[in-house]
């Protein structure tokens, strides 16, 4: 999971749930982002290019779009009880 921040946290939280295996690379760790290699989740609002498969879910695209739908639905029956 590429970025610590909001998006990456409730990423990191599902694949908790999910019982999937994660590592979180952080800004300070940058410079490994081109070799990474496997399924690699950018949770960033950078465009990256990795040796791996990209799952390209910055804030504009399709699948951020859904993945930040689902999270606000979620935390909506969280505040509301529903």
């Amino acid at each position: 999971i590429l970025g610590n921040g909001g998006f990456s946290r409730a990423v990191q939280y599902v694949c908790m749930l999910l019982d999937l295996p994660f590592r979180v690379v952080e800004r300070k760790d940058w410079d490994e982002v081109p070799n990474l290699e496997g399924t690699v989740f950018n949770c960033t609002p950078v465009e990256v290019e990795i040796k791996g498969s990209l799952i390209d879910a910055r804030p504009h695209t399709l699948v951020g779009k859904e993945i930040a739908k689902y999270q606000a639905q979620h935390q909506y029956k969280i505040y509301t009880n529903e």
